[in-house]
């Protein structure tokens, strides 16, 4: 789950300050859009603009567990639900 969401991630990324969060990429890149010297979780400051790498072994443990758990996002539901007549 992201911290920053509260959200299951569809593309989990881990922020480069050794302080091993993961975030949702896009909201991530949110926060750092607006504070990019900024740790989110920690509030630590950096000197210099913070970056992130994709965290695949957390990818694919949510591809396991969504497979396992027939987990499917309530926007697909959504999404559905509206194409109905």
């Amino acid at each position: 789950m992201c911290p920053l969401s509260l959200e299951i991630m569809e593309d989990p990324v881990t922020l480069c300050t050794g302080s091993g969060h993961s975030f949702e990429r896009s909201w991530l890149q949110k926060a750092l859009d607006r504070n990019p010297f900024q740790d989110p979780i920690t509030n630590i400051r950096y000197e210099h603009k913070l970056t992130f790498g994709p965290n695949r072994s957390l990818k694919a443990a949510i591809e396991d567990w969504k497979q396992k758990t027939n987990y499917h996002s309530a926007l697909i539901d959504s999404h559905f639900q509206r194409l109905r007549f």
